[in-house]
């Protein structure tokens, strides 16, 4: 994914970009100047960066603050970020409390309830259930929990956690671009593209495996959340929306928000009419103040000539679809 938007940013004629690499891993040779850090230098490699470049893309987890710390310093070393702003990521980090953020303006979720450090397990739990950190991202540190599976440990975990009852469906992810409101420009916010999620599950525990484009989504959700998501303080640029499509397809059900650049994009780069170039040219365009909104109204534009589905991993790897060659 890393590799992969910065390639399309660099093919984009007047763009120069530098990537950072932790020092201790293999150089990687491509389009672009690399900046190698250390586990003492980041911060201030970041901040420098940040003053010189015209802009910065940060890729990071939301867990733990890892990428509010980073766009906290992007923004205290005078840059120009392309994605959320740190307190739109902190109410995205805690699970629950965007939940009720997305309940309370009129978008389905799943219910949750808290379990804090120090109490006890509760005596009632819905028959088959998923217990994921409040503080976490995709599936990470997440358990499945059966009917006769017993409480994964005697007493909760030492970190907050919350209790869920398990959807049966397909699980699904949304991909917008942001473009947040400033004064009198009254922004715009973009579908780029839908795709289903190979989530695996193995005993109690989940894994992504990556995903397939496009997905069904029902229309309904979809408009809602065009309407809803630019009412998000700061949130902007690239963003993510996990959801479960229930197994008739005429509902879905929204699990978590990422305010960042997601796994999906190095499937839909294959997949959008233009390439990687337009999905970089857009994200750019997504955090440029005073950017007229791209055609197509809240949709991006169409699939290339011919294709007609990605299948991407994980790691990386994509298989294009194309008419006549399923696979």
């Amino acid at each position: 994914m890393r590799r992969a938007i910065a390639t399309d940013l660099a093919a984009i004629p007047g763009i120069q970009v530098v990537m950072t690499l932790d020092k201790h891993l293999k150089a990687e040779p491509g389009p672009w100047q690399l900046v190698p850090v250390g586990q003492g230098d980041e911060q201030s490699k970041l901040l420098s960066l940040a003053r010189t470049c015209d802009a910065v893309l940060v890729i990071a987890p939301e867990t733990q603050g890892i990428l509010a710390s980073r766009e906290e310093l992007v923004r205290t070393g005078g840059g120009h970020s392309l994605g959320s702003t740190p307190v739109a990521i902190a109410l995205a980090t805690d699970k629950l409390e965007t939940c009720r953020w997305l309940a309370k303006h009129g978008l389905p979720v799943v219910p949750g309830l808290r379990l804090d450090p120090g109490l006890p397990w509760p005596t009632h739990r819905p028959e088959r259930a998923v217990l994921k950190p409040v503080d976490g991202a995709g599936s990470l540190d997440t358990t499945y929990l059966g009917p006769d599976d017993p409480w994964p440990t005697a007493n909760p975990p030492a970190m907050p956690t919350i209790l869920q009852p398990f959807l049966e469906g397909t699980p699904a992810s949304l991909s917008f671009l942001i473009h947040p409101a400033q004064g009198n420009d009254p922004g715009w916010i973009k579908l780029m593209g839908t795709a289903t999620q190979q989530m695996v599950r193995h005993g109690n525990t989940f894994s992504y495996q990556g995903g397939r484009i496009p997905a069904v989504i029902p229309t309904p959700v979809i408009m809602q959340l065009v309407e809803t998501l630019p009412l998000w303080e700061g949130l902007a640029g690239w963003v993510g929306i996990d959801l479960i499509i229930s197994p008739d397809q005429t509902q879905a059900t929204i699990l978590e928000v990422n305010p960042r650049l997601t796994t999906s994009y190095v499937g839909l780069r294959r997949w959008v009419k233009g390439g990687g170039t337009a999905l970089a040219n857009g994200l750019l365009q997504s955090l440029w103040p005073g950017t007229p909104e791209p055609t197509n109204g809240h949709f991006w534009t169409h699939a290339q000539a011919g294709v007609t589905g990605i299948e991407f991993q994980a790691t990386g790897h994509v298989t294009v679809l194309r008419e006549g060659n399923p696979r």
